[in-house]
This record gives structure tokens, sequence and C-alpha cells, in this order.
């Protein structure tokens, strides 16, 4: 008989159900393994226990496999793990409506939610860098605990996996709904036995290969955790963390946790390797300020970018400096891989709600393009044509406006900032009706590598939704940084609610009666296909402020 442990209280990978039944991905995987090969052949005995008592028990041999476990290096000392199944990403999530958390540095002097001995990057949670130099950290006794507690107003976010806060979500209903801010690390999830007990991995290790062949490992990955989560890519934050980093005033790193081996055994490395590094560090030690610094890593043949933001210790003390970095090469990768997933059904959604969208004008003309031979004379008629079909046609053009996004080319070039955003401010400007200001601090030597006809549609459609935010003042202001630029475009007008924010760019999906949900959605697009990233966020004092990080510079 094979003893199997797993936690008691992780859902959904296992856990024990109202009826007092151990149910799950690990339950169902194990019994899987057990049912289509002969991996257990004395059979399988399962047990739930709290999380702090299952490595010990295996370490003692009173239990004999792990049924799911993360792979940590702290955890390889005493245990040896399967192939891994698939990668679990542990995030940081704050409620949907939270207005003042859209981004790691937003953390300052927030409380955050994690579970006692969670394994952060292999270490508990209570010994990570980020107890004391970022945020203060509140432990809670399970994840159930955590979404509770955060559902009632007791901290600002909470650290959990995925799936885990996917459940809790669902299971909380109405109480609670969250969204993600980072992606704290990515760890892979296996079965997991005693270090010496290597004969009974290979046999697992077999049991995985046949399950995963016979579709069973997929099926239980779709019942469980549902179709976004049949591939580490369907997993997506707003920020793709590779590493955080502490760092003295000379670049010598004090503690890591570093998920993509960016800097090697991290020994003094930046100071050793790259001097733009090492000034940026020194600039934040010296002005208190954040900077951000763009670093490019060379292996295994390639080059990787990876965007550094370097930010002060929010300690009180100017002693130590925290970098995040955010892996641009492979968010460049995920970003294509769901734009052409988006493509897919936006194709499918179109077809169909094309026709529901142009049926009625098209039906409105075509009724009165027919009985116009037989009623031209009648002036009730003509009255009436005049007032229904040219605004049939208004609604068909104001369509093919909304679609132009949509139908440019992916081709690039060097676009001078100001000199386009001074047209399309004007184009604006002789277009509405109503007045606006529009104040530009853009400099004349700033560019920005992008389509230039859809460019030029991406700042109309811009402009024209802060117009009908009911705004008076539009603030457009740029930043270089090494090789990007951040174009931001505030408004003060009356700014997005978290129901509709939710939703932004969603196609088809809009609150305003004469739009069709095709402008912002074909927007974010467009951005991506430029290999530029789109972010929208209220503004500090009031009104949205949306920002483009784009390829370009001085």
């Amino acid at each position: 008989m094979i003893r199997v442990c797993g936690d008691n209280m992780y859902p959904p990978f296992e856990y024990y159900d109202s009826e007092g039944d151990a149910v799950g991905f690990n339950i169902d995987l194990i019994r899987a393994i057990d049912r289509n090969t002969d991996t257990f052949n004395g059979g399988i005995e399962i047990e739930l226990m709290p999380w702090q008592n299952i490595e010990e028990a295996i370490v003692n041999g009173k239990k004999d496999v792990i049924e799911g476990i993360s792979i940590t290096k702290q955890r390889e000392k005493n245990l040896v793990f399967s192939n891994s199944m698939f990668e679990v990403s542990h995030n940081i999530y704050v409620l949907s409506g939270n207005r003042e958390i859209y981004t790691y540095r937003d953390l300052k002097d927030k409380v955050i939610l994690a579970q006692k001995n969670d394994p952060i990057c292999g270490l508990r949670a209570e010994d990570t860098l980020i107890k004391d130099t970022f945020f203060k950290l509140k432990l809670v006794k399970d994840l159930e605990e955590g979404f509770e507690t955060l559902a009632r107003g007791v901290g600002d976010a909470i650290i959990s996996p995925e799936p885990t806060a996917v459940y809790f979500q669902e299971k909380m209903g109405d109480r609670i709904s969250v969204r993600p801010v980072t992606r704290l690390y990515w760890t892979d999830y296996a079965i997991g036995v005693k270090k010496e007990n290597t004969e009974l991995i290979e046999k697992i290790n077999n049991g995985l290969e046949i399950i995963s062949k016979i579709g069973e490992l997929e099926r239980l990955k779709t019942k469980w955790f549902g179709d976004r989560y049949n591939s580490k890519e369907a997993v997506k934050s707003e920020i793709n963390t590779a590493g955080v980093w502490e760092v003295d005033s000379e670049g010598n790193v004090l503690k890591c946790f570093d998920r993509d081996n960016l800097f090697g055994d991290c020994e003094n490395i930046f100071n050793l390797n790259d001097e733009g590094m090492t000034n940026s560090i020194r600039s934040v030690f010296l002005s208190s300020k954040p900077k951000t610094y763009i670093y490019n890593v060379r292996s295994d043949g390639f080059t990787r970018e990876y965007c550094c933001e370097i930010l002060p210790s929010f300690s009180g003390k100017n002693e130590i400096a925290v970098i995040v970095a955010r892996n641009l090469t492979e968010e460049k990768r995920q970003n294509l891989y769901w734009l052409n997933r988006k493509k897919v059904r936006f194709i499918e959604e179109f077809v169909g709600r094309m026709f529901e969208v142009i049926n009625v004008p098209f039906t409105t003309i075509k009724a009165f393009v027919d009985l116009l031979p037989e009623n031209m004379d009648k002036e009730d008629f003509i009255n009436e044509f005049q007032k229904y079909v040219p605004d049939a046609i208004e609604k068909i053009s104001d369509l093919g406006k909304e679609m132009v996004p949509l139908a440019e080319s992916n081709e690039r070039e060097k676009i001078e900032l100001l000199r386009s955003i001074n047209l399309a401010v004007s184009e604006i400007e002789n277009d509405e009706n109503r007045r606006v200001k529009f104040i530009t601090e853009i400099d004349e030597e700033m560019y920005v590598l992008f389509n230039k006809n859809s460019f030029h549609s991406v700042l109309i459609e811009l402009f024209r939704n802060c117009i009908e935010s009911s705004c008076n003042t539009v603030t457009i202001s740029s930043e270089a940084f090494e090789n990007k630029v951040k174009l931001s475009v505030r408004d003060d007008g009356c700014g997005i609610n978290a129901e509709i924010m939710e939703h932004l760019f969603e196609p088809f999906y809009s609150t305003k009666a004469k739009h069709y949900g095709l402008g912002l959605s074909g927007i974010f697009m467009t951005v991506q296909r430029n290999m530029g990233e789109l972010h929208v966020r209220p503004d500090v004092d009031s009104g949205t402020c949306i920002e483009l990080i784009l390829e370009g510079g001085m």
C-alpha cells in the first residue's frame, strides 16, 4: 500500500469538501494513475493533513508520496520530484474595486496577506525580503481565512496561486472579486517523494506519461482549473515579474528571488557587469526617487531584455533599494500568443455580431429604397426617409471608423511623436463640437516605432475617449527611458468605474448608445501588434490616465 498525503486546505488542488471527502485535482490525479497504470501495485491510501506536517511525514517515512507540490531549491534538499505537470503562478491580488494599487510600486505601506509557512520562492513567507522592505506582511492560517479577511477589508492584498484565487472568488460569489497586480513568481508543480526513493519516482513518471498520452491529465486540468490553465501562457497578470532584489548603494545584492536566474549567483553582480545599472542604483540612493533601467542579458545564444524598476526602500532607511525586474522578451512572446488567440475569438464573435449590428440599418435603408419609386411624391414618406435613412448610414459609417485600427498593418517606422500628436489634436479640435483644452508636454526630439497610419488612428480614438468623459482638459506628456517611451494621456473627466474597467478592452462592450465597443479593443490589439503596452488607470487626482509604453527614444 502506497501512503499518499496532501494539504487539507489547498483548493482546488486538494481539500476536504462539506461531506468530509478528499477531493481536488491532486486526488483525481493520483487515482487516475492508480486506475490506469501499475505504478501503485498495492493500491493507495490518501490522507490530507496540515501543510506544515507534510514534508516531515515524508522525511520520517510515515508517508510515501506528496500528491502535488511546488518544486523549490529548499525542498530539493529532502525530496525528489516527478516531471513537472505544469507551472503554478503565484500572484498578488487586490479587490477589483481597489483604486489605489495597480503596480508593484503602489504596494508601499500596504498590508499584504500571506499563508503562514507558504513557500514564496523557496522561503517561508515570513522570512522573505518583502516583509520589511516592501510592504507589511500579515500572516493567516490558510488562504480561505486570507480571502475572507480581504473581503472584510482587513488588508490590502493577498498572495495566492492563480487557481486558488479563482476558486475562492467563485465560492464566495458576490462577497469578493479580485484582480492580479503582479505575478510574484512561478513554480513547477509535481509529485514528490523522499530523496532516496528514486525507484518510486521513476514509476510515477511512467504513470504520468501514460495518463498524459490517453488525455486524462489534460481532462483533469480542464475539470479543476478551466481551459485557460492548460498552458502556462494562459495565466496572465499585468506584470511578468522575473525577480526581486535588495541591493546596497554599491549594487551588491543582499537578498533575492530570481526566477529567470537573471544575475547568476548575485554576488556583486550589478556593479561588476553593468555601469549603467550601478549609476541608476546610486541615483536612486541620492534622490530617493524611483528609476527605470533597461537591462539586456545574453545567454544560450539569445539576448533577453528586462525592465528593471529601481525603488527606494519603503522602510524609511536610506540603506537599501529594491529592484523589480520584468522579462520584456517573455512579455512580448506572451502578448503575441494572446493576440493570436484574441484574433481567433474576435473573428468568431465578429462574424456573428456584425450581422446583428449592420442588419438593422441596412434593412432600414433597403426598405425605404424599395418603397421610394411609389412614394416619391408623398411628403410624409419623404420626411420619414430623411429622418431614418441618414441615421442608418451614419451608424454604418461610425462602425467603419471604429474598425479602422483593426485593419492597419504591422509595418513599423520611426514617427516624430510631437508632430503626430499635434496633427491628431488639430483634427480632433476641428471635428468636435465642444472645446476641450489640450496641454502637450512632449520633447521635440522624441520618437516612437509604430505603424504610421495605425498610430494616428490610436491617438484619435484615445483623444475622443477623453472628450466623451466630459473633461475640460487633456494633458499629453511623455518620458523616455533607454529604448522605451511612455506616452501618458490624462483627462480630468468623470473617470471609469471598477465594473467598466474590467470589460474595457472587450470587443462589442460599450456603455455608449452610438458606439459598438470596437474602439478601445482595437487600440489594445494595435498597440500589442506594434510591440507595445497599454494601461488604463484612474489618475492620481481625478479622471483617467492612459499610458502607452512603446519602443522609441530621443
